[in-house]
């Protein structure tokens, strides 16, 4: 029967849409799944997809939970592994995972703007599970992604009966590329459930670590004493940089220095991290190494730990980040060593004819949706993220709001019916689909 309503949830925090989740779950407006070890990349009828349309791809684990306990989220009832999971370090990228844990879908696509890398397109299959080492969650995909929160592990690593598969693809919105979009995957016989989820940094990214970075040494008056100002951003130095000597250079090309420091640690650890102990071994090497630049122990002929780590090609980069460190302040290495590698989060402020274009793609893009798919989305969420972090630059929202908002009424031939869920998700879902009866019930409770 055709869907006369779509439910669309709006919130600040994107993990804010999961009391939402668990609403529309229990309301029956998403199917429930059969638990099945599905390794399949095909996409078919008894699935249910979510589309995660994001700058990114919000695919952390609360690594910190035995996932037997800690993900059991299926009852609002159950508050505290709930909000353990919404109020969690870092819990704004953690949401996803623990839907997939719990049933409410079972394969996740990512749709990516350009400059966003933290995966390359393509398919992914591989496990989630508690650690036998650690006994926390855990994930058997070996990616720079994952790297620094110790959480990789081996499938023999993981306890038998919390092991849950995931299938993860990655896609841009350009239907045309045969290579990289999802359509190759599906199944076009056959009428397939999914979920609209879009976050509004899709369109303009900002990297709040980045920025807080970028503002210290643009201010920093240790720095301004140690070199040539010739304006107000440009610098006089010297250091290497892909090799060619520069001798004029911005805060940008510092900023380029300190990314390619982190980029070129990470991205070697990837190759050789396979376990919980290679993940402890970076993160103690890297801790070793964050605590002498606080200190000011920046020599890098002293530093063995990192050499050791990284092959001989990259030294230029390590030998650059050490050269520009010994120009800041004691503030501003404590900035960078309290950021870290969250400074290599895509960062791209977008114009808004810029904005306008990805919303014409994105439209071209949800419309070949509903066609392979052969449904529109059982419900709609779409995160603000601007209020907090402003992962979305803060004087676009509303306007990119808007134009999200329109964009779908426009294509969905359907009434979207809108919650504004930005106050108190938990409580404003928590009844949400229910009869009065029982609304009048959760009161009384609530009062209680």
């Amino acid at each position: 029967m055709p869907i006369e309503q779509i439910h669309c949830c709006l919130v600040d925090d994107h993990h804010d849409v999961l009391p939402f989740l668990v609403a529309c779950i229990r309301a029956k407006k998403i199917p429930t799944i059969k638990r099945k070890d599905n390794s399949n990349s095909i996409i078919d009828k008894n699935d249910v997809i979510m589309i995660h349309i994001d700058s990114h791809p919000d695919f952390s684990l609360p690594s910190k939970n035995d996932i037997r306990n800690g993900y059991d989220i299926k009852e609002f009832s159950n508050y505290n592994n709930l909000n353990n999971i919404l109020n969690n370090e870092g819990g704004i990228a953690e949401f996803i995972l623990p839907c997939i844990f719990n049933n409410y879908i079972n394969k996740v696509v990512w749709i990516k703007p350009p400059w966003s890398q933290q995966f390359s397109c393509g398919y992914y299959n591989f496990n989630i599970g508690n650690n036998i080492t650690s006994n926390n969650a855990a994930v058997t995909l070996s990616s720079s992604y994952f790297i620094g929160e110790s959480i990789i592990c081996n499938d023999c690593n993981l306890v038998n009966e919390t092991i849950t598969p995931i299938n993860f693809y990655v896609s841009t919105d350009d239907i045309n590329d045969n290579e990289k979009n999802i359509f190759c995957h599906i199944n076009n016989d056959h009428q397939i459930p999914w979920c609209l989820d879009i976050c509004l940094d899709y369109f303009s990214t900002c990297n709040p670590f980045y920025q807080e970075v970028f503002n210290h040494i643009k201010n920093d008056d240790e720095l301004k004493v140690s070199i040539i100002l010739s304006d107000e951003d440009v610098i006089t130095i010297n250091y290497n940089i892909d090799n060619n000597v520069v001798t004029a250079t911005t805060i940008n090309n510092i900023m380029i220095v300190i990314k390619n420091f982190f980029h070129t640690v990470r991205s070697h650890i990837n190759f050789k991290l396979h376990d919980y102990e290679d993940n402890m071994k970076y993160f103690n090497i890297m801790k070793m190494a964050m605590d002498n630049i606080v200190k000011d122990n920046v020599d890098n002929n002293n530093d063995t730990s990192l050499f050791d780590i990284i092959h001989c090609e990259y030294h230029v980069h390590l030998n650059n980040f050490y050269e520009i460190l010994k120009l800041l302040s004691s503030d501003s290495k404590v900035i960078i060593v309290k950021v870290g590698p969250l400074i290599l989060l895509p960062h791209h402020i977008s114009t808004m004819n810029e904005v306008e274009d990805i919303l014409n793609r994105l439209k071209v893009f949800i419309t070949n949706c509903c066609d392979r798919f052969k449904s529109f989305p059982l419900v709609i969420t779409i995160a603000r993220s601007s209020d907090d972090d402003e992962y979305t630059p803060r004087h676009q929202c509303s306007a990119i709001q808007d134009m999200v908002l329109n964009l779908l009424r426009e294509i969905i031939p359907k009434e979207i019916i809108l919650h504004d869920l930005c106050e108190d998700s938990w409580n404003n879902s928590r009844s949400l689909f229910l009869n009065d009866k029982i609304k009048q019930m959760l009161k009384r409770q609530k009062v209680e």
